[in-house]
């Protein structure tokens, strides 16, 4: 089962979706009085019938991975992974982007509470990754949000459960979980690996899943109970096991960056969490006279003053002045 969610971060997630929810429902508009955008033609093209590695094979084709071992080549940590991943998503017209809060670090929402939101639209499909969350499972929710947008089915996703699901949400949960699982490490990655029986045999072999695959060690946890090489019970002891180590790094980190002198640059890190695809998207809009920025900064989650900055290292943008105020 679920752990309760607490009614501040309930109605902070409610908040979130409903600006994402803004944020997309502009994009689209802008999309419709594109003439020259067409419909995406995956959304919606899966089922949770589809066989799982069947389903995995459709996404990767899309992605155009054609060879696990060497789409990998020459990557370092699961950072890279979901960096190539994420440039192939957009490259198929999908916004994905970072949002873990509000606004400020006061509002963020905790990975318990929300991991991934997708919206499944067939002209300007979005995925949401909460950034509050472990950055080597980034590659998992943004597989996982894609399978959302490919079975057609916007929604909120949460933590991978052991519980046996008997609504249709959970098993398109369950569903986008093995997809992900399967193309991300595919059965044969795990085929030599023997039953697993004590927890400690399941976070060495995890380990060493993170290190060939660049995956998080949760992930692969998850791979090995799914493919029947662990049971439940010590899967579910790894996973917190493994959460508990994750807040004690974040907790450490958090104390290393209050001493530092100086901190990542705000455009930077704006930029990375809105993502390549977004940025030309509304930077381009811009120059079109297509909105105008004070609707940009709607899209883009900042000041209208901040829009300009941000687009200011996209290739192909130039500087534009401020010529439009009004909506």
């Amino acid at each position: 089962m679920r752990t309760p969610v607490a009614p501040q971060e309930a109605a902070r997630l409610d908040a979130l979706v409903r600006d994402v929810r803004t944020r997309q429902s502009i994009l689209r508009d802008m999309m419709e009085d594109d003439e020259d955008a067409e419909p995406i033609n995956f959304v919606g093209t899966l089922s949770v019938r589809t066989p799982i590695q069947q389903a995995a094979g459709r996404i990767k084709a899309a992605l155009g991975i054609e060879d696990d071992r060497g789409f990998r080549r020459g990557m370092r940590d699961p950072q890279d992974l979901f960096a190539e991943l994420r440039r192939r998503a957009e490259s198929l017209r999908v916004f994905v982007i970072l949002l873990g809060d509000l606004g400020s670090h006061h509002t963020a929402i905790s990975p318990k509470v929300f991991r991934g939101f997708a919206v499944a639209d067939n002209l300007a499909p979005m995925i949401v990754i909460n950034d509050q969350d472990a950055k080597a499972a980034w590659s998992f929710t943004l597989i996982h949000e894609l399978a959302h947008i490919f079975v057609g089915n916007t929604g909120v996703s949460g933590l991978p459960t052991t519980a046996e699901p008997h609504t249709p949400n959970a098993r398109i949960e369950r569903f986008c979980n093995d997809v992900a699982g399967e193309l991300l490490l595919p059965d044969q990655a795990l085929a030599r690996v023997p039953r697993l029986a004590t927890i400690e045999a399941v976070m060495q072999e995890a380990e060493t899943l993170c290190r060939d695959w660049h995956i998080s060690k949760a992930m692969a946890a998850y791979r090995l109970w799914r493919e029947k090489k662990t049971d439940a019970e010590t899967y579910g002891e790894v996973v917190r096991i493994l959460g508990e180590q994750w807040k004690r790094q974040r907790a450490n980190d958090k104390e290393k960056n209050r001493n530092s002198e100086s901190g990542p640059n705000y455009y930077i890190v704006r930029r990375h969490r809105l993502g390549d695809a977004l940025l030309r998207f509304v930077g381009h809009g811009l120059r079109a006279d297509a909105v105008t920025h004070t609707t940009a900064a709607k899209i883009l989650g900042v000041r209208p003053g901040a829009v300009e900055p941000l687009l200011s290292s996209v290739l192909g943008l130039g500087t534009g002045a401020q010529r439009r105020k009004a909506t």
